[in-house]
């Protein structure tokens, strides 16, 4: 009977925990524009989650898709926008949040400091 309970106690941690692979994608796309509403070509949209990045650009309708193979556990995930005479946008959230994620625009806001430059 104990070795059946030692058993039991090992498989549900080892299902409760996190395995560093598996099937987890942080996949989405929205558009990019200014704050008047219209679209932002060429913007760069980079995804960060760890130590990995996914990288996008917007066409020509600021639309942008991402995609990023991930760990299924939660994780500190960002979202970062830039384009020329704009500041950045930057957004943290969690893991979690990421790969529930669908949709996400974004409005970049002119940058009035003409000696900034992007990162």
């Amino acid at each position: 009977m104990s070795r059946l309970r030692l058993l039991l106690v090992a498989s549900v941690l080892f299902l409760s925990a996190c395995i560093p692979f598996g099937d987890a994608w942080v996949q989405f796309g929205g558009t990019v524009v200014d704050s008047d509403g219209r679209p932002i070509a060429g913007a760069s949209v980079v995804i960060s989650a760890s130590d990995r990045k996914a990288a996008a650009v917007t066409d020509a309708h600021g639309h942008y898709e991402v995609f990023m193979a991930v760990c299924p556990c939660d994780f500190p995930f960002a979202v970062a926008a830039v384009a020329t005479g704009y500041k950045m946008h930057l957004l943290s959230f969690s893991g979690k949040e990421a790969l529930r994620l669908s949709k996400y625009d974004i409005a970049l806001q002119p940058d009035t400091d003409p000696q900034r430059k992007l990162p």
